[in-house]
Formats: C-alpha cells, sequence, structure tokens
C-alpha cells in the first residue's frame, strides 16, 4: 500500500515510525526553535528528509491582493504586495526595487554627474560632456559710488589679484578703486581721486612694472592728454604724478601694453586731425614718454580711434576713421625702443558716414584681431583681421543685421577664458549688453538675440566696460553707474535636474521642451529663470523675460521653453 499522510495524533506519515518530535514539526518549530511556517519537507534520492525549505509553487496561484496592488519579488526572494500609487503616477524603477513615482512631464535625459547633483538644481555641459550644477553667478549690481559716469575703465592686475576700475566720478574727476572677486561677488575698497577732471578714460596693465597706466585728457581745463601710474597696496590705490603728452587739446586718449617690447603705446589725436603716438616707459609710480610720432595716414575723426595688441606678431594694430569717411582704415604700429612707426594703411569697406566707433579686440586662440562697428542703431559689420610682419590683411567687411540694435559708444569682443561676448550698449534706452558669440578665422557666430544678458539704461550705459579675471574665472562688467560679476567658466546651461544625483553618477534632468517637477514656490503662468541677485542659481521669479528659462504650469512644476542664463 502507498505511504500515506495521517493524522497528527497517530504518525503522520505511513512507514515512518519516527515521532513528530524527532521530526521537528511540532507546532511548525524547528530545531533551533524558530517556526518555520510555510514550509516543505524534501527528500533525497532514497527517500530520507533532508532539509525544510520554502515552498516554491508551480501553476496558478491565486492570493487576496487590495484593488491595484502588485505582486513582486522582495529582497529575500519571497513574493510581496507593492500598493497601487497616488493618482497620476508611474511605476519605476531603480535598478533594484519597483516603485510608483510622479510622473514626468518628458524632455528627459540621462547624464553623467560631475559633482553632487539635487533635484531642482540648475545644471549645464561640462567640457567633458557631463553635468554640474551651474554657478554662473550673476551678482547684483554693486554701486560704482562718487556719482555716475559716462566713461570708465577695468584691467586685471596680475599681480595682486585685483581688478581695477577707472571712472568719471563726481565734479568729473578721475577716480579709481581697487575690487577683490571672492564667491562670485565683488567687493571694492575705498575711492581715490586725482581731484582732476578726465574724459576719454583709458587703463592698460603694465606686466613689468606690476603698475597699471591711466590715460585720460584733462576736462574742464586745457584738455592736454595725461598718463598717470597706479600702484595697488591690499585693497588701495595711489596714483602717481601725471605727466603731460602733449601741450595743445587732443582726444580720445588710448593705451595699451606691449608685452614684448615691456613698455605702453598711447596714442590721441586732435580734433578731426592727426593721431599721434608715443612710447612709455614705467619706472617706480613715474612714466617717460620717447618722442612724439604721427602714426595716422588721414585726418582722423575725433573718437573714433582704436588700438589693440597682437601678442603672437608683437605689434598694435590701429584703427581710424577719416573726417567724413566712415569706413575704417588699418595700420600695423611697432615699437622699437622708445619710438614707434608705422606700416602701410588699409581701408576697409561696408559702412557709410555716421557710423559709430569700430572697437578692436585681439582673440589669442585664432591669432586675430576682430574689427567691430555699428551703424545707426540697426546692425553692425565686423572684420577678422591678420597681421603678418608690419602688414595687414583686411578682408570685406561681413554685415550682421539682425535687429542687433547697436547705439552710439563702445562695441567690442571681450575674451573671458574659453569663451567669448559681444559686449555693446543697445540703443534702446542705451542698454549695457552682453551676447555670447564664437569668432573663428573667418567668420563670427552669434548666439539668438533672446539670449543676450542686458542691464539698465541711460546714457551711462553708452561705454560700457569688460574684464575677465582667470584667477576666479569672472566676467566684469562696469556701465557707469554699477558693476556686476558673471561666472564665466560656468557650464552650458542644460536643464533642471529631475532626481538627485551622486557625483559620477548617471541620472536624469529635464531639458527644453520638458517638465520638471522638482521645484517648489513657483505662481502657475508667471515666467522664471535665473535671477541676477543670486549668489547660487536657483529657479525664481521675473520681473522681465532676461534670464527666462521657463513658465510654471503651478506650484511645483516649470515648462522649459527657452535655453539660456
Amino acid at each position: 500500500m502507498a505511504g500515506y499522510i495521517g493524522s497528527k495524533s497517530s504518525g503522520i506519515i505511513s512507514g515512518i515510525d519516527a515521532s513528530i518530535e524527532e521530526l521537528n514539526l511540532n507546532d511548525k518549530v524547528s530545531a533551533n526553535g524558530t517556526t518555520e511556517a510555510n514550509k516543505v519537507l524534501t527528500a533525497d534520492a532514497n527517500k530520507d528528509v533532508t532539509a525544510i525549505r520554502n515552498l516554491t509553487a508551480t501553476g496558478t496561484v491565486t492570493r487576496a491582493l487590495t484593488r491595484g496592488s502588485i505582486d513582486v519579488g522582495n529582497s529575500s526572494g519571497v513574493s510581496s504586495a507593492l500598493a497601487k500609487g497616488a493618482a497620476g503616477t508611474v511605476l519605476t524603477s531603480d535598478g533594484t526595487d519597483l516603485s510608483f513615482v510622479a510622473a514626468s512631464g518628458g524632455g528627459e535625459q540621462e547624464f553623467t554627474a560631475t559633482g553632487a547633483i539635487s533635484a531642482g538644481d540648475l545644471v549645464g555641459f561640462n567640457p567633458n560632456g557631463t553635468i554640474s550644477v551651474v554657478e554662473a553667478e550673476l551678482q547684483a549690481a554693486v554701486a560704482q559710488g562718487s556719482g555716475a559716469a559716462k566713461f570708465q575703465a577695468l584691467v586685471y592686475d596680475t599681480a595682486n589679484d585685483k581688478v581695477l576700475l577707472f571712472f568719471q566720478g563726481t565734479s568729473l574727476y578721475l577716480y579709481g578703486r581697487v575690487g577683490t572677486i571672492a564667491n562670485g561677488q565683488i567687493s571694492f575698497g575705498t575711492a581715490v581721486t586725482t581731484s582732476v577732471g578726465a574724459d576719454d578714460i583709458h587703463a592698460a596693465y603694465d606686466v613689468n612694472s606690476g603698475k597699471t597706466v591711466v590715460t585720460y585728457t584733462q576736462k574742464n581745463g586745457n584738455n592736454y592728454p595725461y598718463a598717470v601710474v597706479v600702484t595697488v597696496s591690499g585693497t588701495d590705490l595711489s596714483f602717481g604724478t601725471p605727466v603731460s603728452m602733449k601741450s595743445s587739446a587732443q582726444y580720445n586718449t588710448i593705451v595699451e601694453y606691449d608685452s614684448n617690447a615691456q613698455k605702453v603705446l598711447c596714442i590721441y589725436n586732435a580734433n578731426n586731425g592727426k593721431v599721434y603716438g608715443r612710447v612709455g616707459t614705467v619706472s617706480g609710480t613715474s612714466i617717460s614718454f620717447g618722442t612724439e610720432a604721427e602714426v595716422s595716414t588721414l585726418n582722423a575723426t575725433i573718437d573714433a580711434t582704436a588700438l589693440s595688441f597682437d601678442s603672437t606678431a608683437n605689434k598694435f594694430v590701429l584703427s581710424m576713421v577719416g573726417f567724413g569717411a566712415g569706413v575704417p582704415t588699418l595700420r600695423v604700429l611697432t615699437i622699437s625702443g622708445t619710438s614707434v612707426s608705422g606700416g602701410t594703411a588699409v581701408n576697409g569697406d561696408g559702412l557709410s558716414n555716421g557710423s559709430y566707433r569700430p572697437e578692436l579686440t585681439y582673440i589669442p586662440s585664432i591669432n586675430r584681431t576682430v574689427l567691430i562697428q555699428g551703424y545707426a542703431g540697426s546692425y553692425l559689420y565686423y572684420y577678422i583681421l591678420t597681421v603678418s610682419g608690419t602688414d595687414i590683411t583686411v578682408p570685406s567687411g561681413t554685415r550682421f543685421d539682425a535687429t542687433v540694435e547697436i547705439g552710439p559708444g563702445q562695441t567690442y569682443v571681450v575674451v573671458a577664458g574659453d569663451k567669448m561676448y559681444m559686449q555693446y550698449p543697445e540703443s534702446a534706452g542705451s542698454q549695457n549688453t552682453l551676447l555670447q558669440i564664437d569668432v573663428s578665422t573667418t567668420q563670427i557666430t552669434f548666439s539668438p538675440l533672446t539670449s543676450k544678458i542686458q542691464w539698465g539704461s541711460g546714457s551711462s550705459s553708452e561705454y560700457p566696460v569688460a574684464v575677465y579675471d582667470p584667477d576666479t574665472g569672472s566676467l566684469v562688467n562696469a556701465d557707469g553707474t554699477n558693476v556686476r560679476i558673471l561666472n564665466a567658466t560656468a557650464p552650458s546651461f542644460v536643464g533642471i535636474a529631475a532626481e538627485n544625483i551622486s557625483n559620477g553618477a548617471t541620472g536624469k534632468a529635464t531639458v527644453i521642451g520638458g517638465i520638471n517637477t522638482s521645484v517648489s514656490g513657483l505662481t502657475a503662468g508667471k515666467s522664471y529663470g535665473i535671477t541676477p541677485s543670486s549668489a547660487s542659481l536657483s529657479v525664481a521669479q521675473l520681473p522681465s523675460s532676461s534670464g527666462a528659462i521657463g513658465i510654471a504650469l503651478s506650484s511645483s512644476s516649470i515648462y522649459l521653453n527657452v535655453g539660456k542664463i
């Protein structure tokens, strides 16, 4: 007769005379005293019981589940019920377990993080293809002090790691301040004045002497061109004795440093007359000059000359505009000892009389000098120039006509690390404006005008200036009233982190066209973006479209529709 399972009181398995206690099955208690629920006996080929194991079911198993729950395996390999998520949530996996999370609005991509990222952080691309928190601090405006100024100049002092600001302040006097950048913010020492009026303020840092040379035209006086040496000590500066470069009225004084000759070149011009140059040598707190040389080949329009130094060719590029001509004339200048001489002048094309002053910037990465000249508040021409010996190649000007609205004043390229910006005053209210660009050996690629960074209005914004601090990666901007900081080394904007991502891990970020739900405190229908007053970037309501990245759909969701900072 086949074996059978009998009653618990009389032997439970036929043919086996072991007691219940010996089989350790009494009340489901094992030898070690732990409960063995839902277990079965297993036997070997000799029908000897060898173990007590978990029950493994085959076929269809029916178990009671609450509505919407699902059966999943847990960490012990045992099935368990997973309750349904809240309305609108979706089932997701973290690679190990399943869970219900809030549904994404789409527009998500996976990236590898450099540095820890929290859900809701603004993130951007690094050069190696990873993403990081976008720490492009746009500092709230810092008052320049001592009255609004039309003319100002910025230089970076490499020896002292300071930014020096010079401007036309109260009573039109020449003022100077030492700026220190830390944690994306700039602070200034006490403003110092020369108690002399100053127009056409320019400045250049002399690496050899560790001093800065400031040039200006005397205001409310004889209009003589002056140069003065500036010394920095901590957060203070002092002016040396101003030296007159010519005993007659001159305008548009400009100074640039020659890193090869270790001297400065100063230029100035009479009212619609000749342009002159003098080589300056700094010694201590004083400056001395060589013989004056005429460097123009035409009668030049006042306030329309520009100068830059090509550090590869070790030459200067001079740009002039003939009186009544409008088009630029270019010439290479060379320092020899304490003298300066010029090569053959070459004319540009494109702009007629009435155009704004051209400006020059040397770009070391491509070994080219860029000239930009705006016209009538509506478009601009640019030239990418090549210097060879004492000659200069001037290609046909390229017109950029995209309602750029160039205003009167200075329009030029600012090199900030591996990024470049066009700095210009916009004609509609003379707003101080930065537009990111890329310059190759043959052309300039302009970012969409919707991505421009813009501040302020008024006549003081006609001559905005900027300088790059390589130690902090900061681009410093001054418009005659306020100073601001842009961290030019920040990664390019990608979107908003959709989840926490550890350093080196892969995670999701909401990109343009997607909806991020990791934010909070928003007002539906309002535009949001990067606020200039935020030291570490956050999503914040904006009073205008400047810096906007999207529109809030609710208090905790934002639709990213613009890719800019």
